[in-house]
């Protein structure tokens, strides 16, 4: 996308949407008179396209909640509205909470530092944009939307409550977004991905440009690549919601920027030396211990955002590394996040072709078994949801038994058999055990997730109402939710 071409934007209102904006809203163009009101929505790399949608949170109340879904990602924004609002204020409000929550993930991910958080929120609100409003349901984004729809309902329910705040509306919009959405490629093919990383690759592409600390082929340098395929200034693939492709010959699902592709040796190799580099004797210090970890964190009863695990990772808090080099820190958090992704779409999709990361062979001669490091990991993992853990089913705890065995000196010599032979064939149930203790926690969180508490939230420093936020937007305090 050029710096003198603008931005497209579709705003796909529902039925409900077009009669609480007070307005009667056009439908989209059909170019070949079909599915009117019904049609595919498009997001490239000129074109971002939202279903939005808005419920009354309880009949009579006069207090709404509307639901955005962007038609790639499928990233979900809740907005909380107190009355009716004309198109310009529902606009406004979705622009807000798109630019607020994409910085929020590129900082959270390590792609962009406090300072430069500043510098997307003017790319993002100065960029030159085309606004288009049209009636209009596509039915793929759609069940997304009915999605978020149930759990606003159900947390108002739960809890007894008739709105959300703009903070209990991120929190619930995160929660959403950090479950595995279903959408068909190019090929018809179902694909399940996280939301965020696709939303935020859209991002870094649109408004980061200049930021890059890594080169990537086909790209200037300092930018991110195009996750659409295309190469600058040429025609570029055309993803619509429903996998149809016009246009390119590139593949959209061969960006440059993958965000579950598996890691190669040299990537490998340098979280290696970043965890001995940065490391404590409190740390992971394995690549093997590492796959551990995350296998575990994406194999929970929760599902856990970054902030949560990565102090864990270093021994806790307040033991992070001071990182030497920032583009090392930003390329290890990358490809950290990128590994989790692989280890959770493999289990989720082939859990057959599922391999553990383990000791080299070795190790096993100097009468260490090559699974030690990666339980230690996956154990380590189970302290942020231990409560949930313990409860496991007694079939469930003896898988997860497999993994504890292994995972300590101590723990090794419980076993109730000293024998040999017998403790390798344990030590070779590993793998399967994880894979049995994924499909457990999945399926519990596929038909009952847990809603997001309603927590008091933390105390942050006074800042003064008119004193610049915090999280670095620029904008006032009391005009911005980034704190």
């Amino acid at each position: 996308m050029s710096s003198e071409q603008p931005l497209t934007v579709v705003i796909s209102a529902t039925k409900a949407l077009e009669k609480w904006l007070g307005r009667e809203i056009p439908r989209m163009p059909s170019p070949d008179g079909k599915r009117i009101g019904t049609q595919p929505l498009v997001t490239d790399s000129k074109t971002v396209s939202w279903q939005c949608h808005v419920i009354e949170n309880k009949p009579g109340s006069g207090l709404y909640t509307a639901i955005a879904v962007e038609a790639h990602s499928r990233y979900t924004i809740l907005i909380p509205f107190e009355g009716r609002a004309s198109l310009k204020e529902f606009w406004a409000a979705l622009e807000k909470h798109w630019s607020e929550q994409l910085v929020h993930h590129m900082r959270e991910s390590g792609f962009i530092e406090k300072a430069q958080a500043r510098k997307v929120f003017e790319k993002f609100l100065h960029s030159p944009l085309k606004v288009h409003c049209y009636r209009n349901t596509d039915l793929s984004v759609n069940g997304h939307v009915t999605d978020a729809e149930q759990w606003a309902k159900e947390s108002f329910e739960q809890y007894g409550i008739d709105r959300f705040d703009r903070e209990e509306a991120c929190g619930l919009g995160m929660h959403i977004n950090q479950m595995f959405k279903r959408a068909k490629n190019p090929e018809g093919v179902q694909e399940t991905f996280y939301p965020v990383p696709r939303f935020l690759a859209d991002g870094l592409y649109r408004f980061t440009r200049g930021l890059a600390t890594a080169d990537f082929p086909g790209t200037p340098r300092g930018d991110y690549p195009n996750p659409y395929g295309g190469v600058e200034g040429e025609a570029d693939c055309t993803v619509s919601a429903h996998g149809d492709v016009s246009g390119g010959e590139d593949d959209p699902g061969s960006t440059q920027m993958p965000d579950s592709d598996a890691l190669c040796a040299e990537e490998l190799d340098f979280l290696a030396r970043m965890l001995r580099h940065y490391g404590n004797s409190k740390s992971v210090a394995s690549i093997s211990e590492l796959d551990g970890f995350l296998t575990a964190i994406v194999s929970g009863p929760e599902a856990v955002v970054p902030s949560r695990w990565f102090p864990l990772l270093w021994g806790g808090a307040g033991l992070e590394p001071e990182w030497e080099s920032g583009g090392d820190m930003r390329r290890f958090l990358a490809l950290l996040l990128r590994h989790r992704n692989h280890i959770a779409d493999t289990l989720m999709e082939r859990p057959d072709d599922y391999r553990a990361i383990f000791l080299p062979v070795e190790v096993e001669a100097r009468g260490r078994y090559l699974v030690e490091d990666w339980c230690a990991g996956y154990t380590r993992a189970l302290a942020i949801s231990a409560s949930a853990w313990q409860k496991l089913p007694q079939a469930e705890q003896d898988e997860l038994g497999i993994i504890t065995a292994f995972s300590s000196p101590e723990n090794f010599q419980n076993l109730p058999d000293q024998d040999r032979g017998f403790q390798r064939r344990l030590a070779g149930s590993v793998e399967a055990a994880a894979c049995t203790l994924h499909a457990y926690w999945l399926a519990r969180r596929s038909a009952q997730a847990p809603l997001p508490a309603r927590e008091p939230a933390v105390a942050a420093p006074k800042v003064g109402r008119n004193d610049p936020c915090p999280c670095g937007s620029g904008r006032k305090h009391k005009k911005c939710c980034l704190h």
